[in-house]
């Protein structure tokens, strides 16, 4: 697949295992290991938009009540504490 003009090239250095298990998760979905970071890129910042979305239609809909927004408020503060042990393992692996 040629890519287009408009694509912009990134460098990424990636640890042996990550890139295994990459490559693994291509393999089975039958993709470059390209559109395979390309589409968990593409499905991490869809996914944000889609709470997003949700967060505004609650906040607008009294239907849900506040029970509804503390649940959402609840999945997005696992999510990010979540995200923040990633970080802090990568940080941990890189020596920081």
């Amino acid at each position: 697949m040629s890519e287009s003009t408009s694509d912009t090239w990134f460098k990424l250095r990636l640890s042996p295992s990550l890139r295994k298990r990459l490559e693994d998760e291509a393999a089975q979905h039958g993709i470059t290991l390209t559109a395979e970071i390309l589409a968990r890129l593409e499905s991490t910042l869809s996914g944000a938009d889609k709470r997003i979305d949700d967060l505004e239609r609650l906040t607008s809909d009294e239907e849900f009540g506040n029970r509804a927004l503390w649940k959402h408020f609840s999945d997005l503060y696992d999510e990010i504490e979540r995200l923040k042990s990633e970080v802090e393992a990568v940080k941990e692996r890189l020596g920081h």
